[in-house]
């Protein structure tokens, strides 16, 4: 390769590198804790949904919980997630909702033990 051609390689490798696209957001700390719980507690979620996906969920359940924190909410919650886009189990479903809880709205922890 002639140098011109080394220096056009390098100069779009460093394009790529610094571009904003090219860099993930740093997860929150709300996030980082939400994936330790996921993955504490057996929901192997990748290969089946993006982990924005996973956090979208769980924004969507403490949503759902803010406006009826009923255990029928926290039912449906889980409901909602069994067979959705990501295929959980129930099990699953309860662990990501349990993870969604205690990350994001823990003012909700009451209704896990229902």
């Amino acid at each position: 390769m002639r140098p011109a051609q080394m220096l056009a390689v390098s100069l779009v490798g460093l394009a790529l590198l610094t571009s904003p696209e090219a860099q993930a957001d740093p997860l929150s700390t709300e996030d980082s804790y939400y994936t330790k719980w996921l993955s504490e507690n057996g929901v192997n979620y990748q290969g089946r949904v993006s982990l924005q996906t996973m956090i979208a969920e769980a924004h969507t359940t403490c949503a759902m919980l803010d406006q009826s924190p009923t255990p029928q909410t926290y039912q449906a919650t889980v409901n909602r997630l069994v067979g959705g886009p990501g295929n959980f189990t129930q099990q699953e479903a309860k662990s990501t909702v349990l993870a969604a809880v205690n990350s994001y709205c823990s003012q909700h922890t009451n209704l896990l033990y229902h």
